[in-house]
């Protein structure tokens, strides 16, 4: 008898572990998503940001070194981003030399995780490469 009573106070009980625990997984699931998007984002920029350095460093100017790292971070991320940040240092551009390419990335997360949330990730990498030393800068 008495287990019958105690079952009798459990009605329902599942019902709402239900109702609390569907949530909190959904939530989980979320961020596992935006966590993964966010690296697969992290290794986009950090190739982009390689790339570009390599099409600067074969240049034969500093603006066109400049111009080559830009488009090409552009291209190789096409689209990815919301907003795309290039910095390229050519203070060392000479033969034997090196250029540095800084690239920042702000993806939101509804970008990410398609759904309607605030907040936004951003993804920062920089890449050097060396500059032929036996070129000749004509």
């Amino acid at each position: 008898m008495r287990n019958a009573q105690a079952r009798g106070r459990d009605h329902g009980a599942t019902a709402v572990e239900l109702a609390l625990a569907v949530p909190v997984l959904m939530l989980g699931l979320l961020l596992m998503l935006v966590s993964y998007r966010a690296g697969a984002v992290h290794i986009d920029v950090t190739s982009a940001a390689g790339a570009a350095a390599r099409a600067a460093s074969v240049q034969r100017t500093p603006a066109a070194a400049a111009d080559a790292a830009s488009a090409t971070a552009r291209a190789h991320l096409g689209g990815v981003c919301d907003s795309t940040t290039v910095v390229v240092d050519t203070g060392d551009f000479r033969p034997g030399g090196t250029v540095t390419v800084t690239l920042a990335c702000t993806v939101t997360i509804r970008t990410l995780a398609k759904v309607t949330l605030p907040g936004q990730v951003t993804s920062r990498a920089e890449a050097t490469s060396p500059v032929d030393a036996l070129r000749s800068r004509t």
